[in-house]
């Protein structure tokens, strides 16, 4: 099992990676603030987004995203509109997402 904080890392550097492949500009990672926190926020154009990670390596508890309850989804509201607030951004269309990463590995390649 490898260690949960880097493997929560890897995953978060992947959907970052995906965002900058897509043109979005990453402009905050592991965003933390008396709020709550954002693991990714970046932009493109006129959108600015507010992204939730999960990897997992299994679906043994569930869908990664189904691990976002309502209180997280509320902190992660709320710091959304502390960053706006601080930031001075008011013309952004907002959008929150949550990124799912599902793992699979081959774990004995003997035959």
């Amino acid at each position: 099992m490898p260690d949960r904080r880097k493997f929560g890392a890897l995953g978060e550097q992947f959907a970052a990676d995906l965002f900058s492949e897509e043109g979005y500009r990453i402009l905050e990672r592991n965003f933390r603030c008396r709020m709550g926190e954002a693991d990714i926020i970046c932009a493109k154009n006129n959108e600015i987004i507010f992204a939730e990670v999960k990897t997992r390596m299994s679906l043994t508890m569930g869908r990664p995203a189904e691990s976002v309850n309502s209180v997280k989804k509320r902190h992660l509201k709320n710091t959304a509109a502390y960053y706006l607030q601080q930031n001075q951004i008011h013309d952004k269309n907002v959008s929150f997402q949550v990124i799912e990463i599902l793992v699979n590995q081959i774990r004995d390649l003997s035959f």
